[in-house]
């Protein structure tokens, strides 16, 4: 059987690549006063309802404002900048790669109960061939044995019951002999099984890989961003900035918890962070969307990009 593979890792990842904003060359006043967003328009496509949005842009906004230690986002309906999921192609490559990634989640599964069920065959085939070589270990020496016993009343005269003894003798380890060539033809029929269930195995194993390695290329070829922040910015004569046109756009998301980790990540470029370095940090310019079951928590660098501009 082929060595396991790298599935139980689960080796591919989903890497999105979050815009690079239209950032205002003037943060916020130290972030003395709150920056408002609300829920904008949502396209039916996303079949997630207003109220679910803003939950989780509240749980986003919450990962700022405590890290600042007071409320730089807030949700204000009114002056708000809005907030959208937006549906088109991106969408379409996204589901895609959803797709493959629940086929490879699958294979993966079905990977994993057949190592299980191969490894207790494979015991099992062990077990019989141990009991087998026993087995042929006591004919053999039972038959050296009789084998001595037969040469010695050959040199001699045996009585009657002698001869009857050793023809006793000679049935039983015929019957021995039989029944080890049974035991025989067994261990070779279940040694066939093993082999099938072993190729299947690893037809299925090349299946996962192939598919992982479809999904990794689809990953890459969705080159469009899952979100983007934009700033339109509008300044005087002289430069000075007079207004400052915020607004997210969301395009797809895997789950809620890629949808949470896209709105904090928009939300802080909102507040004026720039891409930070480590890949673990909400801030990084892509995450891995393969993150199931994952709290979302700002990084040491997220944080201290916040104070960079709020202290």
């Amino acid at each position: 059987m082929r060595p396991r593979p790298d599935f139980f890792a689960l080796f591919f990842v989903v890497c999105l690549q979050l815009a690079t904003p239209a950032l205002a060359t003037e943060p916020l006043d130290s972030c003395e006063q709150p920056l408002g967003w609300r829920i904008g328009q949502i396209d039916p496509h996303f079949e997630l309802a207003a109220s679910e949005l803003e939950s989780e842009a509240r749980r986003a906004a919450v990962l700022w404002n405590e890290a600042a230690g007071r409320t730089v986002l807030s949700r204000d309906e009114k002056n708000g900048f809005p907030i959208n999921l937006v549906h088109d192609e991106r969408q379409q490559r996204a589901a895609h790669v959803n797709q493959l990634h629940k086929q490879v989640k699958q294979l993966e599964t079905e990977l994993e109960r057949r190592q299980q069920t191969l490894e207790a065959d494979q015991a099992r085939q062990e077990q019989r061939r141990d009991s087998y070589r026993r087995e042929l270990s006591r004919y053999e020496a039972d038959l050296q044995a009789h084998n001595r016993t037969v040469e010695a009343a050959n040199r001699t005269r045996p009585d009657a019951r002698a001869v009857e003894n050793i023809r006793r003798q000679a049935d039983q380890l015929e019957q021995q002999r039989r029944q080890l060539e049974q035991r025989q033809q067994e261990l070779q029929r279940h040694q066939q099984a093993l082999q099938q269930h072993t190729n299947t195995y690893n037809e299925l194993v090349d299946r996962f890989n192939a598919r992982s390695r479809q999904l990794a290329q689809a990953s890459r070829q969705a080159s469009a961003d899952s979100g983007e922040y934009r700033a339109d910015i509008t300044r005087d004569h002289r430069g000075n900035i007079i207004s400052i046109r915020r607004e997210i756009d969301v395009y797809f998301f895997f789950d809620r918890h890629d949808l949470r980790w896209t709105l904090a990540h928009e939300l802080g470029h909102a507040l004026g962070i720039g891409h930070v370095a480590h890949p673990d940090a909400v801030m990084h310019a892509a995450y891995l969307a393969d993150s199931e079951g994952a709290q979302l928590s700002l990084h040491s660098e997220d944080i201290q990009a916040l104070h960079a501009l709020c202290d």
